[in-house]
């Protein structure tokens, strides 16, 4: 067949650079939603996978700022995720927040 090219399995560097981009992006907006490991984690895992697949791009920066960003965020949310479960296996997390709850 004349004309035909098979797929070559991955975009072209161009085609990318709005990897790096959105990584960043997820990585700046993770800052506050880390708080929330249900939102954190997910988040935290996406950008740092857009920012692996954007490095070859002219938009490197943007991509490695977005996979430190994404992976600093994914920490915060795993530490946050552990002392939640700690407080709350040992029973502290009542404490704290019956604590919480009679403060004036």
């Amino acid at each position: 067949m004349e004309g035909f090219s098979p797929a070559t399995g991955s975009a072209p560097a161009s085609d990318r650079q709005w990897m790096a981009i959105a990584s960043l992006a997820l990585g700046v907006f993770n800052m506050c939603a880390w708080l929330i490991p249900l939102c954190g984690c997910p988040l935290g895992i996406v950008g740092v996978v857009l920012g692996v697949l954007g490095r070859d791009t002219d938009r490197r920066t943007l991509a490695y700022a977005g996979i430190g960003l994404s992976a600093f965020t994914l920490l915060l949310t795993l530490v946050n995720s552990a002392a939640g479960l700690y407080l709350g296996m040992t029973g502290q997390l009542d404490t704290i927040l019956q604590q919480l709850q009679t403060a004036p």
